[in-house]
């Protein structure tokens, strides 16, 4: 049967449905008795009569110190039965899926897993954390799936020196998927890195203004999605413009200030007002949770940056990127900005994070 069970014996026992009649042929029972005892081997004469020799076997009491690396690891690789069922039932689905869709003249099924970025980051005892857990503990999981699979994944895991076992576990690297770039890429002499092969750094060094019309037109997408139209959705286009700048060219920043916005009118269209007011209840929400020992790295990014300041603490490079402090462009020549939100923020302006 190949089950292990959790909970009281006696109750497993009696459940016929997990052990039906006549269905066990040998019960062998070995329970740590915590006898609080010490055991010996003892030795006979070769008369046959009890010898005095005799050495220690083993100490029958129970030690916390010394069953939790052996508990750890039993956690950690045993498998979870609800996990293990879910995975099976997914299987199943996606098999099914996979045949509808080719029977429809399709090549195969690309399966877009998102939302795991969003996993909360948290230290776990023994050094580890959730992000690792799951994407690298459940690696072998997670690349099981019989399909084509993508995954998101926090971007400062695709940072850290633990990635690289997800790397081996799938063969593939990890893409970062490029923010909507809303300024010039800094300049080339500037530059601390080789240029790369196929680089076009005439395009790479255009205006903010393509970045800015992309975003108005996937704006204007969700407008017309919704039956409406821009006009009777905002009361003036620089409204728009306020909008896709504070964003940074981040489109998931972009519809979250306009849910905020509707949620401080009555009716449409937004108001500036109304997205300053949301703007600035983000703003005030990152006052509050940006470390002080950011602050001094924050300032280097206040302008365009290639790479990182040397001496830049990892925890805090990492940080930065995981909490959208600041934002990775990689269409084009690599680069690094501020979250323009944090420019709202006298702490940055202040010289120190208090």
């Amino acid at each position: 049967m190949n089950r292990l069970l959790f909970g009281d014996n006696l109750k497993w026992l009696r459940d016929p449905k997990i052990f039906p009649d006549a269905s066990v042929d040998l019960i062998y029972l070995d329970p740590p008795f915590n006898s609080n005892a010490d055991y010996n081997v003892l030795f006979r004469e070769a008369s046959g009569a009890a010898s005095q020799a005799q050495f220690h076997a083993f100490t029958d009491t129970w030690n916390w110190a010394d069953a939790a690396p052996t508990y750890a690891e039993f956690v950690d690789d045993c498998p979870n039965t609800a996990v293990v069922e879910m995975m099976d039932a997914l299987h199943d689905l996606l098999e099914t899926a996979i045949v509808g869709v080719r029977g429809q003249g399709k090549a195969g099924l690309v399966l877009i897993v998102d939302g795991l970025d969003k996993i909360a980051f948290r230290e776990l005892e023994g050094g580890s954390n959730t992000h690792r857990r799951f994407f690298i503990n459940g690696a072998d999981k997670l690349a099981s799936l019989k399909t084509h699979v993508v995954y998101t994944v926090p971007i400062n895991l695709a940072y850290s020196p633990d990635f690289a076992e997800v790397s081996q576990t799938f063969g593939w690297t990890c893409v970062p998927v490029p923010m909507v770039r809303l300024h010039p890429c800094p300049a080339p002499a500037a530059r601390k890195m080789p240029a790369i092969p196929g680089w076009d750094e005439s395009a790479s060094a255009a205006p903010a203004a393509s970045g800015l019309k992309a975003m108005e037109k996937l704006l204007e997408k969700r407008v017309q999605a919704a039956g409406l139209d821009m006009k009777e959705v905002f009361d003036d286009l620089k409204t728009v413009e306020l909008l896709c700048k504070i964003t940074g060219g981040h489109p998931r920043h972009l519809l979250m200030f306009v849910r905020a916005a509707i949620g401080k009118v009555n009716k449409l269209p937004l108001t500036r007002a109304a997205v300053q007011s949301a703007i600035k209840e983000y703003a005030q929400s990152l006052g509050r949770e940006i470390p002080g020992e950011f602050w001094p790295w924050l300032r280097h990014f206040q302008k365009p940056a290639i790479g990182f300041p040397p001496g830049l603490p990892d925890h805090v490079r990492q940080g930065m990127l995981l909490w959208l402090y600041i934002f990775e462009y990689t269409n084009g020549q690599q680069f690094y900005c501020l979250n323009p939100v944090i420019e709202l923020l006298p702490q940055l302006h202040e010289g120190h994070g208090s």
